[in-house]
């Protein structure tokens, strides 16, 4: 058995203690100490001198099958998806790792292996030197030949990192770890000169972004929260919505810190519905609160003599909460309520998160998940 300190607390850890015997081993931090197998073990590789001349093999696969693809049109996934999913399955497939690469890897991974959302920003040539070259790493070096052949090399990552080095868009992008946000920031904004993909108005004005970065209170609900409740109250707290249904929505998710827990989990919904969450997304008012947006319509409480003293037939709308209170009464339980709830919904495509400095993805095809790690 061996005891470790981990950089970050964990449930279930201790100060050093090793709960069955009850007897102290070493001393550290309390929620740090992490007892296991030796076999369960294996050296950081950031403090290995000689890790950065290793690399992840790709032996099984011969060199001039996943060598920069020279095509200058984009390979689109294959249909099925299931058909892409299995090049994928096994250990030397993916992208290869190098040189603390995990949150390039992991990030190009889940959003280009198995969909062709952001495909548009690759295959467009553009009239700049630098970017054109850095669409053609990109697309030519390792979308293609991971679609291909389910596997790319990390020559080609090299490349690509070392010439975004060059041109001084992220300062040691080359050897570094970086967050994804930051290396996709700069791929989108500054190097593929992407539109934004999102449009959201504040009460200072419209911004358009790339990123929709949850930031919100801790409630007694947040327990295990899901996206869905996280962005929902966030619109509503701030005041703010989208101007139009956004094709795509980047979310970063408050995540773990040294010093404190800002969730200590959050569920990834399968699916984002975003019609709430639009300007102008219902007009009707609540009957009863005169809040927005109702979109519960009942025809048979316009009939109802409390609530029309005077005979006045107007189709009732009702917010979601006023629609459960108002037929839980007996004599409302037959109404025939209407949710004219619009429908806006984004699908779940990947997840990227990060344990212990490394980067690893989940990416899913239909009802198919594929776990990456470089």
């Amino acid at each position: 058995i061996a005891g470790v300190e981990l950089e970050d607390d964990m449930e279930d850890c201790t100060d050093g203690t090793w709960k069955q015997s009850g007897q102290r081993y070493f001393t550290c931090p309390p929620r740090r100490a992490f007892f296991c197998t030796l076999d369960a073990l294996k050296p950081d590789s950031r403090f290995d001198p000689t890790a950065s001349q290793r690399v992840n093999p790709l032996s099984e696969i011969p060199m001039e099958e996943i060598a920069p693809d020279s095509d200058a049109h984009m390979i689109t996934p294959s249909t099925p998806i299931e058909n892409q999913v299995e090049r994928y399955i096994g250990e030397e497939r993916g992208i290869q790792g190098h040189q603390n690469s995990c949150y390039l890897d992991a990030t190009v991974f889940g959003l280009f292996a198995l969909s062709s959302v952001f495909d548009s920003m690759l295959a467009e040539d553009s009239e700049d030197p630098a970017q054109q070259e850095v669409r053609e790493l990109f697309r030519n070096g390792i979308v293609n030949p991971l679609r291909k052949n389910g596997a790319a090399r990390y020559e080609s990552v090299m490349k690509l990192r070392n010439k975004l080095d060059n041109l001084g868009r992220m300062k040691g992008i080359a050897h570094e770890e970086k967050d994804p946000e930051e290396f996709l920031n700069m791929l989108f904004k500054h190097m593929l000169a992407a539109k934004p993909f999102i449009s959201i108005k504040r009460p200072f004005g419209v911004e358009e972004e790339y990123f929709v970065q949850l930031f919100l209170e801790l409630t007694e609900a947040d327990k295990m929260p899901d996206i869905q409740a996280l962005l929902t109250r966030m619109f509503k707290e701030q005041s703010i919505c989208f101007t139009k249904v956004p094709m795509v929505v980047l979310i970063q998710v408050p995540r773990f810190g040294k010093q404190f827990k800002t969730f200590a989990k959050v569920i990834p919904n399968l699916k984002l519905n975003v019609a709430e969450l639009i300007e102008n997304a219902s007009t009707a008012r609540c009957f009863i609160c005169d809040e927005q947006p109702a979109y519960y319509v009942c025809e048979d409480c316009s009939r109802d003599d409390d609530f029309n003293p005077g005979h006045s037939e107007d189709i009732k709308c009702f917010c979601e909460e006023c629609n459960k209170r108002v037929h839980q009464k007996k004599s409302r339980k037959d109404h025939k309520v209407k949710d004219e709830k619009p429908e806006a919904q984004l699908e779940l495509l990947s997840v990227i998160c990060i344990e212990t400095s490394h980067y690893v993805c989940f990416t899913r095809a239909e009802k198919r998940w594929l776990f990456f790690d470089s």
